[in-house]
Formats: structure tokens, sequence, C-alpha cells
């Protein structure tokens, strides 16, 4: 961990390949790499779930809260001017715990959810949830910062 770093947390992506242990930023950003590249690849996989290290479990060791990251790769955009379709990677952030289900709203996709999935199981997100990735990494950073819900974004309650 480097100093600024007081927690570590657990992502778990495509449950064949186990989990990944983030410290750092080097390993925020090579998670999330990883991520974008096999999501391009296998788009049954395109949701990750991260557990802050430390946090509290209930009885059965299930953990008081989870973090959502997803992605789709080349995702259709329009440009500002509404001129030119613009492919890019779109992110979605979400967390849960004892206060409910929030997401980091952002862009309007067009549709009614955004489509993403785990091992081909349905993790959809609000329609307006689509932001940048430099977005999720810094939430995770502060995550890992404070050991606690990142607070550099804000919030909004799951429909």
């Amino acid at each position: 961990m480097t100093p600024e770093m007081s927690s570590t947390i657990t992502a778990s992506y495509r449950s064949k390949d186990g989990t990944m242990k983030l410290a750092t930023e080097s390993d925020v950003s090579r998670f999330l790499a990883r991520m974008l590249k096999e999501a391009v690849i296998d788009h049954d996989n395109t949701c990750a779930w991260l557990y802050i290290d430390g946090r509290p479990v209930d009885e059965d060791g299930i953990a008081d809260h989870e973090m959502r990251v997803g992605v789709i790769p080349n995702f259709p955009e329009s440009d500002p001017d509404n001129k030119h379709t613009v492919r890019s990677s779109a992110w979605t952030l979400g967390f849960t715990d004892v206060r409910g289900s929030m997401y980091v709203k952002g862009r309007d996709s067009g549709l009614e959810e955004v489509p993403l999935f785990t091992q081909g199981h349905d993790e959809s997100f609000p329609g307006d949830s689509l932001i940048d990735g430099d977005v999720v990494k810094n939430a995770i950073l502060d995550a890992l910062r404070t050991g606690e819900r990142p607070t550099n974004v804000a919030w909004s309650p799951t429909r």
C-alpha cells in the first residue's frame, strides 16, 4: 500500500478468474484496463464487484457493502453537436450498503437500462448512468484512501 492508502479492495470479476487485490493506483489502473480488455472479447462479463477489505460482515460472512463497476466498450454516443457518432468506453458505478442502492448519474445512454452482465446474468444500470473511466478510477482510489463509500462522486438512489 502507498502511504496515502489506508485500505485494500478485493475486486471480483469473472468468477473463473477469482479475485484481484487493489492497494495502489497502479493496481486500480491495471484492474480497469483488464476489465475493458476482457469486456471487448466477452460481452457476458462486463460488471465487477468490489469490496473494501476490513469492513463489517454479517454472520454468514456477507459484506456490509458492495461496489459495482460496469463497462461497455465501444459504446455509440453522439458528439456534442449531434453530427457524428463517437464510439468510446462507457463506465458505470454503483454502491449498495445499509443506506440502500445508489449509482453515479452521468450521461443518458438513450436506453431504459444500460445492459451489463456477469457470467451472463443481468446486472443492468439505469439509463442515465454512463460516466468516464477516470470518474470510476478516482472513486475507487477514494475508497482505498478512506475505507468507505466514495465521497468524491454524487450518488443517486437506484430506481
